[in-house]
């Protein structure tokens, strides 16, 4: 049986996905947003379309039975100053907050909550290696995803459902972490970022939106979930290997100061790494598929 799913978020990367996949599986998504016309041209008529208005009002939420929540401003390769990161901040944590109130006035509040957070939670470490049960970091994108998380954990105040995947780097076609890396090599300036030997927990796109539908479908996933391949990198793999499947060398690695000077603090999403392995994710029962960098790489390069 078909069921209406409200999506924050739904025109981004990841959220594209999983918008195709519901529909693909004959769900209803409901995505809200603030350019109808274009979300509609995305994905046709197969989506309906709601105004964040409706969405604080609890409207955009009747017969909905189910959210996943994704909204949130870009991080990487965006130059950071007080007022993006405000931002940043903001579009995940103030709009998680709304999003769970709205759902809170709804008749029947939805049943579940799938929220997205990110590895950033974790802090920096050139060591292996953090899992679900790991404490947090001290840095901002560490304090932004702690914010973010109890946001998110308030719907259960009200009798829904709460699962939260942190989301390493997803490795998928057209967009994203990768189609950068790749455009670099195509105009014959890629190369490594920083040392390269910061670790890179990444995901196949393919797993992580299945890791969605996981959370979504069973009744008995709650909790925090990392949403990372079992076998993280360090950065010069990553790269070297998507030049070498492109048939391109490393010609010019990104040094330190020309990110800092580019990005200010937001050159430590590139230069700093954590070793993130999915633990609990696995114990609860959902099958990482694609574990193989090298498999990834070519089925999107």
């Amino acid at each position: 049986m078909s069921m209406r799913v409200l999506l924050t978020g739904g025109t981004g990367f990841i959220g594209r996905e999983i918008v195709f996949k519901l529909i693909e599986r004959g769900d209803i998504p409901v995505i809200v947003t603030r350019n109808a016309g274009s979300t509609k041209e995305m994905f046709g008529s197969k989506v309906e379309v709601e105004s964040w208005d409706s969405l604080r009002s609890g409207d955009a939420l009747f017969k909905v039975e189910k959210v996943i929540n994704l909204a949130g401003a870009p991080i990487a390769g965006k130059r950071w100053t007080e007022g993006y990161k405000n931002e940043v901040y903001e579009s995940r944590v103030t709009t998680t907050r709304s999003l769970v109130v709205a759902m809170g006035l709804a008749e029947k509040p939805p049943s579940a909550l799938v929220s997205a957070s990110a590895v950033g939670y974790y802090g920096s470490s050139e060591r292996p290696g953090f899992s679900e049960s790991s404490p947090p970091g001290d840095d901002f994108l560490a304090k932004l995803c702690v914010d973010w998380e109890i946001e998110a954990q308030k719907a259960a105040g009200f009798g829904s459902r709460v699962a939260i995947i942190r989301s390493g780097v997803a490795l998928g076609p057209g967009a994203g972490a990768l189609s950068k890396i790749a455009d670099n090599f195509h105009r014959h300036i890629g190369g490594t970022v920083g040392s390269g030997d910061q670790w890179v927990s990444w995901i196949d796109i393919e797993d992580l939106v299945n890791l969605y539908m996981y959370a979504l479908d069973n009744d008995d996933v709650s909790g925090t979930l990392n949403g990372t391949s079992p076998a993280p990198v360090k950065m010069r793999t990553l790269t070297d290997k998507v030049g070498e499947i492109l048939g391109r060398k490393s010609w010019i690695d990104a040094p330190p100061f020309v990110l800092k000077m580019l990005f200010k603090e937001g050159a430590d999403v590139l230069l700093e790494g954590q070793h993130v392995l999915p633990k609990r994710t696995i114990e609860q029962g959902f099958d990482i598929q694609n574990r193989s960098l090298e498999q990834t790489l070519r089925k999107y390069l």
